[in-house]
């Protein structure tokens, strides 16, 4: 008989983010592994489209209207009141499953650690952000990080993608035993070494844009500030024969097509894109340009470019350096020292040899440590841990 897991989480699609992305391989490793996996997804919409054939999805609608009187922190209250209700006495299958797997974020941890004491189920909280830091301007930070450590400490496990994680919570009297370093892994056949370009090179001329005979330095990821997205202008700014490419969406979405527009820079911002997309836009970048100012743990941005071959120029934050040896499988450098990562990126430009070494000797460290192959079956056996 299968082992029942429920997934309780606000990271799934049709958001998108690493976060997101380490949630969907957790639950579709397990369901390879054997598991009968239920995914709560805790979303404001719905498509059927986007899960079907992975793993089943309850969707748990959140989308509500409230005055604007009640002011930010009382709606999200009767929301998490009302999900409360819903899980604690809606859902037989939860009281049949054997464990109990949950994102980190405030609601949802705090909701997965009652299930567990009511029901008496094991559970696995999943840290993929620095959740304290960012709280902590929160006028009731000191209430909810004292909760959120009571929290961490009596969890069965922890899984976290960095010692910068690990660091954190043993301060908080996490016992260590129960925290667990697990890359979310890189599918690499899908991420394969050379990607084929041509897909990418396609969409391109769609666009009108010949890119034929130019060095391409791509970014894909959230453009908001903690990824520094801001700051590639100055980095790429009159790079002679050349053209920086930027995947994503977020806040600083705008504020790029301003300065892009108004300064006529030779960067081209497309969005989001599908994966088959972004990974033949892998194929045809020359470098990968990540300027992290602040990071918690490992963006698998970072991995997946690697896992293609990729010469990566990143920054010195979150647990990036038990991943990448600077000169070696990448280049490390100071957050927002614009001029230092300029020179390392015309260096990698002007030399297609250094490019070649660096971006094999990336593939092989996501061979050897961060095969999705290997890491599902590690899943699988803490899940396994864990169950009385």
């Amino acid at each position: 008989m299968k082992k029942k897991v429920a997934i309780i989480s606000v990271a799934s699609y049709p958001r998108i983010g690493g976060m997101t992305t380490w949630m969907d391989k957790i639950a579709s490793s397990l369901v390879e592994e054997g598991f009968d996996v239920r995914f709560y997804a805790i979303i404001e919409e719905y498509d059927e489209k986007i899960f079907q054939g992975k793993y089943e999805v309850v969707p748990v609608i959140t989308s509500m209207e409230y005055p604007k009187v009640l002011g930010q922190y009382i709606p999200k209250l009767i929301r998490w009141t009302k999900l409360n209700l819903y899980f604690l006495f809606n859902d037989n299958w939860l009281k049949n499953c054997d464990a109990i797997i949950s994102d980190m974020t405030p609601g949802v941890c705090s909701l997965a650690f009652r299930l567990k004491k009511r029901l008496k189920k094991p559970n696995i909280v999943v840290f993929g952000g620095d959740i304290f830091y960012e709280t902590k301007n929160q006028f009731y930070a000191n209430y909810l990080h004292k909760l959120l450590g009571k929290i961490f400490r009596e969890s069965n496990a922890i899984i976290v993608d960095g010692y910068d994680h690990k660091e954190n919570l043993i301060k908080r009297g996490v016992n260590e035993s129960k925290i667990k370093i697990l890359p979310n892994g890189v599918n690499l056949n899908l991420y394969c070494e050379n990607p084929d370009p041509k897909l990418f090179s396609e969409y391109l001329k769609s666009n009108g844009i010949n890119a034929e005979g130019v060095k391409v330095i791509l970014f894909f990821g959230r453009l908001v500030e903690e990824n520094g997205v801001d700051l590639i202008p100055d980095m790429v700014k009159d790079m002679h024969n050349s053209l920086c490419i930027i995947i994503g969406k977020g806040v600083l979405d705008d504020k790029l097509k301003k300065r892009i527009k108004e300064e006529k820079l030779n960067i081209l911002l497309t969005g989001v894109v599908d994966k088959e997309l972004l990974i033949s836009a892998l194929g045809f970048a020359d470098v990968c340009l990540f300027p992290f100012r602040k990071i918690a743990g490992i963006s698998q941005v970072l991995s997946e470019a690697m896992a293609c071959g990729k010469a990566i120029v990143t920054t010195k934050t979150g647990a990036i350096d038990s991943l990448i040896q600077n000169n070696e499988s990448g280049f490390l450098c100071d957050v927002e020292n614009i001029q230092e990562i300029r020179s390392v990126l015309l260096k990698l430009l002007e030399d297609r040899e250094l490019r070649l070494k660096i971006g094999a000797q990336a593939r092989k460290i996501i061979e050897e440590s961060w095969d999705l192959e290997v890491i599902k079956k590690e899943y699988a056996e803490l899940v396994n841990s864990i169950i009385i």
